[in-house]
């Protein structure tokens, strides 16, 4: 498999939410062109953890899926070895 660009996936990724964003008239586009310049936007990819099934994919997306009740709970990122 090639080897992504991490920076340039975060900065397509951040263009995309922002722009959801837009449309959701949550965000004005002069704050999401305030965003992007920014130096560090919030916005980061990790590209070298990838799964190859379902199985394996499940556990990297859980803590996206369902968030945590509490804002300070972490148990969600606990390691399960």
């Amino acid at each position: 498999m090639p080897r992504i660009d991490d920076l340039r996936l975060a900065e397509l990724f951040a263009r995309e939410v922002l722009a959801d964003l837009i449309r959701k008239e949550l965000l004005s586009p002069e704050w999401g062109e305030r965003i992007l310049a920014w130096r560090h936007t919030g916005f980061n990819v990790h590209s070298l953890v990838r799964a190859k099934t379902k199985t394996e994919a499940e556990p990297l997306l859980a803590p996206f899926l369902s968030p945590p009740t509490d804002a300070y709970d972490s148990s969600h990122f606990a390691s399960t070895s």
